[in-house]
């Protein structure tokens, strides 16, 4: 397990080494808790530039008001990050962009490998007591490769005296 977090440790170091990428996730995540309610409603964030904070709105109205909100707002997101990260923020339309605020953190499940059949699979069977713990789990080691149209290797093998049709051979 030490290895492991070792191991994540110098991940992050490298492509994350002083942080900022955690703290704008965290921002972005927590976006309407940070800048006042009237500015969460009419600008949300799709990104930054460099020091350039880019806040997406709806039409040019809210441009506008973000216009005159740009101190209070460059004032609470670097109150956020706890340094002057921005010194700039502008205002495009969103369209059809997905602003960052809402876009949710999915883990893609693991590609399922599918395990390789051996050929002489069943063929140890008879050098186990039937019944053992032994036997049991090298019937269920050889159930992970049962198909549908495969009869040559499943459980309707073990209920039939553990003989198995490449044992037969």
């Amino acid at each position: 397990m030490h290895d492991l977090r070792q191991t994540l440790g110098a991940l992050l170091k490298k492509h994350d080494p002083d942080g900022m990428q955690r703290r704008f996730r965290k921002l972005w995540r927590n976006w309407s808790r940070i800048v006042d309610e009237d500015i969460a409603l009419t600008a949300r964030p799709i990104g930054h530039r460099k020091r350039i904070l880019i806040l997406g709105v709806d039409d040019s109205m809210a441009m506008q008001n973000v216009t005159y909100s740009c101190p209070l707002i460059l004032y609470q997101v670097n109150e956020y990050l706890g340094q002057p990260v921005f010194d700039k923020v502008i205002a495009e339309l969103i369209r059809d962009r997905k602003t960052l605020d809402t876009i949710e953190n999915k883990v893609a499940p693991a590609p399922r490998i599918k395990p390789v059949r051996p050929q002489t699979l069943g063929s140890k069977r008879p050098n186990f007591e039937p019944g053992s713990a032994i036997a049991q789990c090298y019937d269920a080691y050889v159930n992970v490769f049962k198909t549908e149209n495969d009869s040559s290797c499943g459980a309707s093998s073990m209920t039939q005296g553990y003989h198995y049709k490449e044992d037969s051979k």
